[in-house]
């Protein structure tokens, strides 16, 4: 069990921003290029920080659902008041109402600036949508592909693969359930952060590129922070390793798409980044398969979910690309 000695917390958490009812719309992979509410409640991004380490993480929360913001994924705003997040495997649409004003939104967008990689695209329209509301279906649905395109170009700049998953195969394997996924992941990472259940030693730190070119010209000594954040691939491989985990189970191997090889990736970034170590992804898989535990240190960090949605129920009800039920964010429902 790796808990830490006296229970006492280890990470802190902080509020950057909320506001109130958000739309989280899901940008499908699937055949029928669905584009589909799969939350709506209050938004909220913060910041959770080791405090004997340089790790730190950002997430995105909508209702009981949550995501990460990483420096090697982007953040595209796509309208007055609507935004596109692209991770590898998954693409979300993010919607704020009329009444949610624009000097909050430039705060949210400096938020989004410091926390990964933010472009700002409210001024292209799509032929046709010119007066069209980022409100409309119309426009998500028009838009779709141009999202996707921007989205997939900024990934392959990082080095990552774009697009549906390998590992995203068989029942259980729908862009839902992918969202149910990663929500659980964030928040899995989240905890062992807050409770010391990771470690220093779980990771592994990199430079910044553009830093590390100019520490060799000995333009500059040091990065421009004391924190690294993660990479996507921190979230995105324990993604992969429950999905696998799921196709295995069923006995659907056969339906494993050949893995591509990844983009060499030559975009910059400006901080230092961290990813886990072979003990850490050891133990993250220990946790997800119930071999070991965490402290779940939920009362008062905003980190956990709410009291109320904690229902078995969203294992089975995703595998028909369904709903916006089954809000829970447990991993060992999502294996």
């Amino acid at each position: 069990m790796a808990t830490n000695p006296g229970n006492y917390k280890i990470g802190t958490t902080k509020e950057l921003f909320e506001t109130e009812n958000a739309t989280l719309l899901l940008i499908d992979y699937d055949l029928n290029q669905t584009v589909e509410p799969i939350k709506q409640g209050n938004f909220m991004v913060q910041h959770i920080v080791h405090a004997l380490g340089p790790i730190l993480i950002a997430t995105c929360m909508v209702s009981t659902l949550q995501w990460p913001l990483t420096k090697d994924s982007s953040v595209i705003r796509v309208g007055r008041r609507s935004y596109v997040f692209g991770m590898p495997g998954i693409i979300y649409g993010l919607l704020f109402p009329e009444e949610c004003s624009e000097d909050k939104l430039a705060h949210l967008d400096s938020i989004f600036t410091q926390n990964t990689h933010f472009e700002d695209h409210s001024f292209r329209k799509e032929k046709g949508l010119l007066y069209c509301k980022d409100s409309e279906q119309r426009f998500w649905m028009r838009s779709r592909a141009r999202f996707h395109s921007v989205a997939h170009a900024i990934l392959t700049g990082f080095g990552h693969l774009a697009g549906k998953s390998a590992t995203a195969a068989a029942e259980g394997s729908s862009g839902n359930m992918k969202a149910f996924r990663l929500s659980g992941v964030t928040h899995l990472v989240g905890q062992a952060i807050i409770s010391g259940a990771l470690a220093p030693q779980h990771i592994e730190t990199q430079e910044a590129r553009r830093a590390a070119r100019e520490m060799e010209s000995h333009r500059v000594s040091t990065t421009n922070s004391i924190f690294a954040f993660p990479s996507i691939n921190v979230f995105m491989s324990l993604v992969e390793a429950m999905e696998m985990l799921w196709v295995v189970a069923l006995g659907r191997t056969h339906l494993l798409r050949r893995g591509r090889a990844p983009p060499p990736g030559d975009a910059n970034f400006d901080c230092r980044m961290w990813k886990l170590r072979e003990d850490g992804l050891r133990f993250f898989f220990n946790v997800m398969t119930g071999l070991e535990e965490i402290l779940d240190n939920e009362d008062d960090d905003g980190v956990a979910d709410d009291d109320d949605n904690n229902d078995d129920d969203d294992g089975d009800d995703s595998n028909d690309d369904g709903g916006d039920d089954g809000d829970n964010n447990n991993d060992e429902e999502a294996v």
